[in-house]
């Protein structure tokens, strides 16, 4: 079977990088999830999700029929659940890591933020791993 490709663009064209009192957080405006140049970001060959087929996308990135949405999948982790969330991450805003967090099917919902961390958590990754293994000590593991 063949699938053909799509080339896509603008994957991080999002409006909120660019007008702070869209979800507001501890983002700097401005900046983008990838490194780099905003154009070379959704113009350029290195892009998110530059080249996939249809169905990739639509499975992984479409906003309306993604099944990678945590906050669908999270009901069905029923093991205790520690959610921390960067405030200065690019892509994952408050209201969706809250939503994941509302969803959770554990009994043992920990979420906590870090405040002024970008995604990958540059930084903070110290005060990151001291709060995973607090939570993880607290629970005996």
């Amino acid at each position: 079977m063949h699938a053909r490709y799509l080339t896509i663009y603008r994957t991080l064209a999002d409006p909120a990088y660019l007008d702070l009192s869209i979800d507001p957080d501890d983002r700097a405006m401005g900046t983008v999830f990838a490194p780099g140049d905003p154009m070379d970001a959704n113009y350029g060959y290195g892009g998110l999700a530059r080249t996939m087929t249809a169905r990739g996308w639509l499975s992984t990135w479409s906003g309306a029929a993604s099944n990678a949405r945590l906050a669908a999948t999270m009901p069905s982790v029923r093991l205790p659940t520690l959610i921390l969330h960067p405030t200065a991450d690019t892509e994952i805003r408050v209201h969706q890591a809250e939503a994941i967090r509302d969803a959770a099917g554990a009994d043992d919902v920990t979420y906590e933020t870090i405040r002024g961390a970008p995604h990958y958590l540059h930084g903070h990754r110290r005060e990151t791993l001291r709060m995973m293994t607090d939570w993880l000590s607290e629970r005996g593991f």
